[in-house]
């Protein structure tokens, strides 16, 4: 791949964030700017981003960063009952978040220039590469809702067996 100055690297880190559906305004781009660039210039890997903390694999399941996404949800779900797993993955999902969505840009960035010569075809592939998926707000709550039934009739469930 080509090296690219910060500018370029920048334009097509927007768009891919940006996507088809333009949603990353400048204001929210200023936050994945500032950990691209560290990234690519420091070889970092660890930054901080709120909503990953907060949401953990869903946050990044929603940039499309499906691997770092599905890691943090089979950790959060099947070692929930730990307590402190699901704490420290939502930790590690904080420190690493902007870093796996870095990975997966970085990756269709590597695809982008080696299979198209001009510019404006590597904006849109990326475009179209990138962005949010909405259906994984829908999929989280629903999910999320479901756990917390399944909690409660659990809880009731032994509540019940211990009044038996």
């Amino acid at each position: 791949m080509e090296d690219l100055n910060d500018s370029e690297f920048l334009e097509y880190a927007k768009a891919y964030m940006e996507g088809e559906n333009p949603t990353c305004d400048d204001n929210k781009f200023s936050h994945y700017k500032k950990a691209f660039l560290s990234f690519k210039k420091d070889n970092a890997k660890v930054s901080w981003n709120w909503c990953s903390f907060i949401f953990g694999g869903w946050h990044l399941l929603y940039r499309k960063a499906y691997v770092g996404g599905a890691i943090a949800l089979a950790i959060t779900y099947f070692l929930s009952g730990t307590y402190v797993a699901p704490v420290i993955c939502w930790i590690l999902a904080g420190m690493f978040g902007d870093y796996f969505i870095y990975k997966g840009f970085n990756d269709k960035l590597t695809e982008a220039m080696s299979q198209y010569q001009t510019k404006e075809d590597r904006l849109a592939f990326l475009k179209r590469c990138g962005g949010i998926n909405k259906w994984v707000v829908t999929l989280g709550i629903v999910i999320t809702i479901i756990s917390l039934i399944l909690i409660a009739l659990f809880i009731g469930g032994l509540a019940y067996l211990s009044n038996a």
